[in-house]
């Protein structure tokens, strides 16, 4: 088996409570298979830790890919963002007739995280569940992303609301690497790609 499989600190903590599950002599894929369950229900302890872990670990999911990841600025907006959109500019956007290059959309407030939310991403990152590359926050293996995204489902009324805001907001940033990770693929999207025009 190749050891990147099974890199991540969570899964290889839960997979040695539990290997006892696993049949005699396991295959590699049924090995896998329970360190990607592991990772799972690793994530959904963090994010019983509260509200702010939880808000975070969905942030985290919407905004990043298994190779891309996303600032504090773009993480806490698309937590505290409220209806703000700066990102959404209409289709046909601005015309210049003078030759003035049009101002760039601007957050109203530049966002920022909580006192909760930065003691959050700060035990995230002490317990590797996330890494920091350059300024950028992604997870640090594809089975805790995953497990993060099954968080985006949404148990109640309550949390689908606030998925749907989140990413409403992940689409809406002023990132276009956030916006298309946020993004649902082109066939389930009622919407076409979003156009800025300046002529």
């Amino acid at each position: 088996m190749d050891g990147e499989e099974l890199r991540d600190v969570g899964a290889i903590t839960y997979l040695a409570q539990t290997h006892a599950q696993l049949p005699p002599n396991a295959s590699d894929a049924e090995i896998i298979r329970q360190a990607r369950s592991d990772a799972f229900d690793f994530v959904v302890q963090l994010a019983e830790k509260g509200p702010a872990s939880e808000s975070l670990l969905r942030a985290v999911a919407l905004a990043t890919t298994n190779s891309t990841g996303a600032s504090d600025t773009e993480l806490s907006f698309i937590i505290n963002g409220g209806d703000e959109e700066p990102g959404l500019v209409p289709e046909l956007g601005v015309w210049s007739f003078s030759g003035d290059t049009p101002p760039l959309p601007q957050y109203g407030v530049e966002p920022s995280f909580t006192e909760d939310q930065m003691a959050a991403l700060n035990a995230l990152q002490r317990r590797r569940v996330v890494d920091e590359v350059g300024d950028l926050t992604l997870f640090s293996h594809p089975y805790l992303r995953a497990g993060a995204q099954a968080l985006l489902r949404g148990d109640t009324r309550h949390m689908r609301e606030q998925v749907k805001a989140q990413t409403t907001r992940g689409i809406a940033c002023l990132s276009d690497r956030v916006e298309l990770a946020s993004s649902p693929p082109p066939s389930l999207s009622r919407h076409g790609p979003r156009h800025t025009h300046a002529f």
